[in-house]
């Protein structure tokens, strides 16, 4: 009868193998991540940009109907 402590080798590879891919596939993850973090701080920034156009854009016209009218 085998101790408790032995542990079969084919199981021993089978963990190996989970945790490489686990460790592969939070890598990805990872990277997706930075990505979709940097999509999201180019988003802000043209937001903000439509914002401060739309804002001047409002502006001028609420400037223009005030001289015309």
């Amino acid at each position: 009868m085998a101790s408790s402590t032995d542990v079969d080798p084919v199981k021993i590879g089978k963990l190996i193998q989970a945790v490489e891919t686990l460790s592969k596939d939070v890598e990805r993850l990872s990277k997706r991540l930075d990505s979709l973090e940097s999509q999201l701080d180019k988003g802000k920034g043209l937001f903000i940009g439509v914002l401060l156009v739309a804002s001047g854009a409002g502006a001028a016209i609420s400037t223009l109907m005030n001289k015309w009218f």
